[in-house]
């Protein structure tokens, strides 16, 4: 089989970049499709040969379409003898659209009518122009032809590794899976970092939400890496103002992806901020934390409001991975400024060392456990306040155990400490005990 593969903005690139984004494309297409694939380029269009599935082709980045086609001479006999024997398939109405090299004799307008005129006397179809209930596309090129019915559209953009490596802050929330897909589509080969503050039971929500985005979408030499961030989390929890916990906080994750992106070779770092979103991300507290670092920041989220953002999210096929990552960053108990000057932060700010970070990669295959009880039925209710004392020597093996906070962060992390312990624990939110709670009532 063949797949007629188009692109859009690598042809208005010179002759020196668009063969490498050709180049570029190309590599990418032979990681997702079988080693029996061939590619040939000709000007604007890329050929796979030996290939069944147009799915791995339209969803890699810079793919703006394509379609499976028959491939002939281009000889106007052949040609017609195919498009009739396509044609008498269908049913309905039909239009024909021709594309031509310059060099061959006929003009794409004469194509359509030739051919047109073939299937109305050939057939019992009628001619519709304006909508067609199925159009009959030729290609004509140097020595061959292509006839096809199909057109699948694929994500468009640029091929990903063409514009450099970034690291991508990654919290599997709705907003960092859609910052990742728009930065790929961008020409940008992503490494993820997910700064996991509070345990095991977070990295497996997150992994969840990865795994939806790279095996709906092709993210070229991709991986997911986490640091550990708990000690400097709590160090930062008990040592800096209230006020300004969240901006401290937020300059020390900068700080650690820029050492993750030297050690990794990227050039840049991408996040899911969003103006004005959150405390953080006024623009007074986005040039505080960004002047921590030196690389710069990417974050193509930055005029999109969150209803946005979510109906992105639905697009991308992450939604419902990320609407159950509760998402731990908020360790402020009061209220956080949205206007911090650099002097004051400066004074608070932890003296942390972060050049030899340690990261630690995650598998796309980590299998995620659920900690939310089916049923509240003779198990033993504690509330995260108690939780947070060492409980172990008073718990019993064999009993089962469930533990609340408000929204059911903490709670999992605490139930999955227990776990590895050997106790019979479960976690769930306040809303999700309300609603088990309520049918006995």
């Amino acid at each position: 089989m063949t797949i007629l593969v188009r692109y859009g903005e690598i042809a208005l690139k010179g002759p020196r970049v668009r063969a490498s984004m050709e180049n570029v494309l190309i590599r990418n297409l032979k990681a997702v499709l079988p080693a029996t694939a061939t590619f040939r380029k000709e000007p604007g269009r890329i050929f796979i040969e030996n290939v069944d599935d147009l799915t791995p082709v339209t969803k890699t980045f810079g793919v703006v379409s394509a379609s499976i086609v028959q491939k002939i001479s281009n000889e106007y006999a052949t040609i017609e003898q195919t498009v009739l024997a396509s044609a008498k398939e269908l049913k309905g109405t039909f239009a024909v659209r021709s594309r031509r090299m310059k060099s061959y004799p006929l003009t794409s307008q004469e194509l359509d009518k030739q051919l047109g005129a073939a299937v109305v006397k050939n057939t019992n179809l009628t001619v519709n122009l304006s909508k067609p209930d199925t159009t009959i596309h030729i290609e004509v090129r140097d020595k061959n032809a292509y006839v096809f019915t199909n057109i699948a559209p694929g994500v468009g953009g640029l091929p990903a590794g063409t514009q450099g490596k970034v690291l991508m802050l990654f919290s599997g929330g709705f907003d960092s899976p859609v910052a990742a897909w728009r930065l790929a589509k961008r020409g940008c080969e992503l490494t993820f970092l997910f700064y996991n503050p509070i345990g095991p039971a977070l990295t497996e929500d997150v992994v969840a939400v990865y795994r939806e985005l790279i095996t709906k979408w092709h993210f070229p030499n991709t991986k997911l890496l986490m640091v550990d961030g708990q000690d400097i989390t709590k160090h930062i929890e008990k040592t800096v103002p209230d006020r300004l916990k969240q901006v401290v906080f937020k300059r020390a994750l900068y700080r650690i992806a820029e050492a993750v992106a030297n050690q990794e070779h990227c050039v840049a770092i991408g996040t899911g901020e969003s103006l004005g979103q959150v405390s953080t991300q006024t623009m007074t507290n986005l040039a505080v934390i960004e002047e921590a670092i030196t690389l710069p920041v990417h974050r193509p989220l930055l005029a999109f409001d969150k209803t946005e953002i979510i109906h992105a999210a639905r697009e991308i096929g992450t939604h419902d991975a990320s609407e159950k990552v509760k998402e731990f960053c908020n360790i402020t108990q009061q209220h956080a400024t949205d206007k911090a000057t650099l002097e004051e932060v400066r004074v608070v700010e932890p003296a942390f060392s972060f050049d030899t970070i340690q990261t630690m990669p995650l598998s796309a295959t980590l299998p995620a456990q659920d900690y939310r009880p089916k049923s509240l039925t003779g198990m033993e209710i504690i509330p995260i306040a108690a939780a947070k004392y060492d409980l172990a020597p008073y718990l019993k093996k064999g009993k089962q155990y469930c533990i609340v906070c408000p929204i059911g962060v903490e709670s999992k992390h605490v139930a999955a400490r227990w776990r590895t312990l050997g106790f019979d624990v479960y976690a769930c939110s306040q809303k999700e005990y309300e609603k088990l709670k309520a049918p006995s009532q």
